[in-house]
């Protein structure tokens, strides 16, 4: 029987909000099913913030049955090493911090019968734990193929940023790591079914499984706060009478600029053809830096907004604009949480599980015609809404993933 799980991360991720933490979620899903929780988790130290340290970890202190935190590390020498891709060796804790888990363990080891590894990034910590409990359940939880992740990522850096190479060559150690880990679970879980069935092919004698992003387990998460709601009535009485296009993304480096251009160009001109009374507002992180506000065009800039729920909610239609094929994107299943009409390319489905009933279309008249007629209420979401219902329910999902791993792991439980 399932008596307790400690979850080991990656990144204790403390400037977000908890309930848009996946790990801190995972963790408050386990306890509404009856199980002590634990937690070790590294977090970021670069403009470490103490106010907003302390809140998360407040947070953890109230939902967890107890936990670690310590710091990453950053050196030269963690970033050379051959075999361990930098991403993980920031990770790995130092001798001090290795007693410290050591003691952790001891203390609660009697109370959790299953490791839940959050990110292959997260395996130097787990792989200390295991020193002192060998024998214990460890199951794996991904978000991405990780080796094409750093890999297709490395491509949007200029051959004069640093961050290409170490995105290259975390790539290259990673095609290496990221299967050694696996191999030594017993079970992993992927978000994407397309990674699934990519990595089922090269390792055999692992139980994988479909088990999907975690959006919030809060449903006040998409109510609006006070601020929310003054924004969205002034953005209402901006765009009053206009129907309103939204993509949102995090231009980071560039990250689907060339998807954004492409809709701007090619599939809006055509959409305002039919539609003289449509926007489109583009939302995120660093968009000012490669995009302008151009009213005339209809085209409006937002960025770096401390929410996008207003957006959110102003929408008639969301878009999802990317070619990146790698996981599944966080966006088209935020869309799909609001319950909002949802257009995309076709990597924006992919691996998502919904690809057979999500509208989606890599050709701009196809892609023009879709928004078109989402707009114009001609598209029925209702099948996707009711397979996203169905493939995404948190709570459902965390019950049957209880259920197989204690029908088959019984043995190894008691």
């Amino acid at each position: 029987m399932l008596k307790g799980v400690l979850i080991i991360t990656h990144d204790m991720q403390y400037k977000m909000n908890p309930e848009r933490v996946e790990w801190f979620c995972l963790l408050k899903l386990l306890k509404n099913e009856g199980l002590k929780v634990f937690v070790i988790a590294p977090y970021g130290t670069t403009n470490f913030d103490e106010k907003k340290w302390q809140d998360f970890k407040k947070s953890v202190e109230k939902e967890s049955d107890g936990f670690y935190f310590f710091p990453k590390k950053k050196s030269i020498f963690k970033f050379i090493n051959p075999f361990i891709p930098y991403f993980a060796s920031k990770n790995k804790p130092d001798l001090f911090e290795k007693e410290d888990i050591f003691q952790f363990i001891e203390k609660i080891k009697s109370e959790f019968n299953l490791i839940i590894q959050d990110h292959v990034y997260s395996f130097e910590i787990t792989k200390e734990v295991l020193k002192f409990y060998p024998d214990i359940l460890t199951v794996l939880r991904t978000v991405n193929v990780e080796a094409d992740f750093f890999l297709y990522h490395s491509k949007k850096y200029s051959p004069f940023d640093y961050k290409k190479y170490i995105g290259i060559y975390d790539g290259i150690r990673m095609k290496f790591y990221e299967p050694k880990v696996i191999k030594l679970m017993d079970m992993v879980l992927f978000l994407s079914t397309k990674d699934l069935e990519k990595i089922q092919k090269k390792i055999k004698n692992i139980p994988f499984y479909f088990f999907p992003y975690i959006y919030s387990t809060d449903k006040k998460i998409f109510e609006l706060s006070e601020s929310d709601m003054a924004t969205f009535n002034k953005l209402k009485k901006e765009f009053a009478n206009r129907k309103v296009i939204l993509f949102i993304n995090n231009f980071s480096d560039g990250y689907s600029l060339k998807e954004t251009k492409w809709f701007i160009k090619k599939v809006l001109p055509l959409v305002k053809k039919e539609e003289s009374d449509v926007v489109f507002l583009c939302c995120g992180f660093n968009a000012e830096k490669y995009l302008k506000n151009n009213p005339e065009e209809r085209i409006f800039i937002y960025s770096n907004l401390p929410s996008v729920k207003p957006f959110i909610k102003l929408a008639d239609t969301i878009v999802i604009l990317t070619e990146n094929k790698i996981g599944v994107k966080s966006k088209f299943i935020e869309a799909l949480y609001f319950r909002k009409k949802v257009i995309s390319t076709l990597a924006g489905v992919y691996g998502s599980g919904l690809e057979n009933v999500a509208f989606c279309s890599d050709n701009k008249n196809e892609f023009s015609k879709l928004v078109i007629a989402s707009l114009r209420n001609q598209l029925d979401f209702s099948k996707l809404y009711d397979e996203f219902e169905k493939k995404y329910n948190i709570e459902a999902n965390i019950k049957k993933l209880i259920n197989v791993i204690q029908t088959n792991f019984k043995a190894r439980l008691e």
